[in-house]
């Protein structure tokens, strides 16, 4: 009877565990999926007023951004607001979400990105052509193929090093560092897009691109929005893990990663004993609830 009633109440918190897992998955993915129809239907609208000259080229990608950082403020701590399978891709590789996560996140975006622009044209359908591909990244310039996949490299490249310095829970400690970042990614996203927008369409982003492609059934050159940004998200990942890595030395002591000095010099810290509540995990950031996740590599994150 004993072993009938353990075995009932395994059974059950193995249900409950299950219940809590699918809760909170269902809860990420409505969250990235919110916040990426309303990037993308709003977005596209400040590409319309540019095309039709209610504000000039800046004001319009001025616009763009801002759209940008308020939906990934709304859903930072509720989904990560990554918005962007780039920085889903970075996010996995540098070991802050898994794998089941990173997909959930990347079916949310598409899906998203989709249907946001299929109700922006279904809406401005007196406005536009049924058959006129607009909002679509297209290739402004003749340069080669690889030339622009480059362009989309370097951006992406910027953006997700940008996001990582910028976005990520590292320092809680400062109540101003939330509001800092999201202005200082403003400007970032006003860097990248603003210059580079002549040259290559300036994506950065393969969901942002996918919906418009798939709704006016325009794949000219659209593999390029996913090659280069993926491929910066690949490489700038590693190189941030090599950077990141904390060091040790075999004299016995203790690295202590509240100190952001040590994350590069690898101090060690030999008279410092460092309790386990000196460096905690954000529980407010959903992807840290339930514990520091090892990434790729094997290396726990520290960040």
């Amino acid at each position: 009877m004993l072993r009938k009633l353990v075995k009932c109440k395994l059974l059950s918190e193995e249900a409950n565990s299950k219940t809590k897992h699918f809760g909170l998955y269902l809860h990420i993915f409505l969250c990235e999926f919110i916040g990426m129809f309303y990037f993308i239907f709003i977005g596209c609208s400040c590409l319309h007023i540019v095309r039709y000259k209610s504000w000039d080229f800046f004001g319009g990608v001025l616009g763009f951004c801002f759209i940008i950082v308020s939906c990934a403020q709304f859903m930072q701590f509720t989904s990560g607001g990554h918005l962007n399978p780039a920085l889903t891709v970075g996010m996995f590789l540098i070991g802050y979400i898994d794998l089941i996560r990173a997909l959930i996140l990347i079916v949310a975006q598409i899906i998203g990105s989709v249907l946001g622009f299929y109700i922006l044209k279904m809406m401005s359908i007196r406005i536009f052509d049924k058959t006129e591909n607009v909002w679509c990244c297209t290739i402004p310039s003749q340069e080669s193929i690889i030339v622009l996949v480059l362009w989309e490299f370097v951006s992406t490249s910027f953006l997700i090093v940008s996001f990582f310095m910028l976005m990520l829970p590292n320092e809680k400690d400062n109540v101003d560092q939330p509001i800092k970042a999201e202005v200082n990614f403003t400007f970032t996203l006003l860097a990248a897009i603003y210059p580079i927008a002549e040259y290559s369409g300036i994506s950065m982003n393969p969901a942002r691109s996918l919906g418009p492609a798939a709704i006016n059934d325009c794949w000219d050159h659209h593999w390029i929005y996913w090659f280069g940004p993926l491929l910066a998200a690949v490489v700038t990942s590693l190189i941030w893990n090599l950077f990141t890595e904390v060091k040790t030395e075999p004299s016995g002591g203790t690295v202590d990663p509240s100190n952001p000095a040590n994350r590069e010099t690898g101090k060690i810290l030999t008279d410092v004993k460092t309790e386990p509540s000196v460096r905690t995990v954000d529980p407010s950031y959903s992807v840290n609830r339930e514990h520091v996740k090892i990434n790729w590599l094997g290396k726990k994150s520290v960040f």
